[in-house]
């Protein structure tokens, strides 16, 4: 008994290193990838590529604008609360 124990657990052992180096793997192929394809893209220099990336970036642009207005009405209604709740 001890000793299907001792093969199970070496089992699972074994088991957990190999998904983990499979896993380390994938994700090298994937960053690899991903780096290629964005070399690729960055050299992509045509009117569609270029509008597409003006796009985005105001896009991105409108969206840090929305999250620093609804950042300021955040604290300034923290602000308003603590005044309410330290006059009591």
């Amino acid at each position: 008994m001890e000793k299907e124990i001792k093969e199970a657990l070496n089992f699972a052992i074994g088991a957990a290193k190999t998904l983990r180096e499979q896993a380390d793997s994938i994700l090298l192929k994937v960053e690899k990838e991903f780096k290629e394809l964005s070399a690729k893209g960055s050299q992509d220099q045509s009117e569609v590529a270029n509008n597409l990336r003006k796009y985005i970036e105001d896009a991105l642009r409108s969206v840090e604008g929305l999250a620093g207005q609804v950042n300021s009405k955040v604290e300034e209604a923290k602000k308003e609360f603590g005044k309410k709740n330290s006059n009591g």
